[in-house]
């Protein structure tokens, strides 16, 4: 199975022309983004409802759910949101054929403790907007005891997509923020649970990275775009 992987595109403005052109025109199977696709204008410290109102109006101005599954031409897309994402339009976008892999029936101020998964082409993928914790200015933020809830579902699943990385992209534990250290318990969970790949985005310096690791596949697709050969463990970039 061939995947495009994007994450941390922050789009404004025209920047999702580009990505438009990038799904009509590459051969993949199915497109996986994880997280971070809008632009938030104003520092994370601003009313989220503020911020959620201005990436609502950019949606809705570009029609962009609905390009977006023009663009797709019925080929299957996964999405996972990330802690700049303050609007998903889940409806639109799983109206375009784009399925968004968050826990709808959690609290939306706080953190999923249930993996939302999906079977395409005989592949399970799993997802979850999970960061680690640090400031509090997003509610998916995990602790080490949520974080094991999540891990202990793990059982099946192929592909995990989250917006937060393991250990091998993370900053080093010393510098801040906290956000950017790896989510709690993921790497030996990947190895127990026999998980095939890893997919995640958050960290731009190491964006357009991957190795594998225990027989996993971790790839950082941070601000850029890779074809991956989940069969082969081949990655190449194709967008940046």
């Amino acid at each position: 199975m061939r995947v495009l992987h994007t994450s941390d595109l922050h789009l404004r403005g025209k920047g999702h022309r580009r990505l438009l052109t990038l799904l009509a025109a590459s051969d993949y199977d199915v497109w996986v983004d994880t997280g971070d696709f809008a632009h938030e204008p104003v520092a994370v410290s601003a009313r989220p409802d503020a911020i959620a109102h201005h990436q609502r109006s950019w949606w809705r101005h570009k029609e962009l759910a609905r390009r977006l599954g023009d663009a797709l031409a019925g080929r299957p897309a996964l999405m996972v949101p990330g802690n700049h994402d303050r609007f998903t339009p889940i409806g639109a976008l799983e109206g375009a054929g784009i399925r968004v892999l968050v826990d709808r029936h959690a609290d939306p101020q706080s953190a999923g403790e249930t993996l939302s998964r999906v079977e395409i082409g005989g592949v399970t993928f799993a997802g979850t907007r999970a960061i680690a914790p640090g400031t509090g200015h997003w509610p998916g933020e995990i602790s080490p005891t949520q974080a094991e809830r999540l891990w202990s579902q793990l059982d099946g699943v192929d592909v995990l997509l989250t917006h937060g990385p393991g250990h091998p992209f993370a900053e080093p534990p010393a510098e801040p923020p906290e956000i950017h250290q790896p989510l709690p318990g993921l790497d030996a969970a990947l190895a127990r649970h026999g998980v095939s790949a890893h997919l995640h985005g958050h960290m731009h310096p190491t964006g357009g990275q991957w190795r594998v690791v225990d027989s996993c596949l971790v790839v950082n697709a941070a601000t850029c775009g890779l074809r991956i050969d989940l069969d082969g463990h081949t990655v190449e970039r194709v967008f940046r």
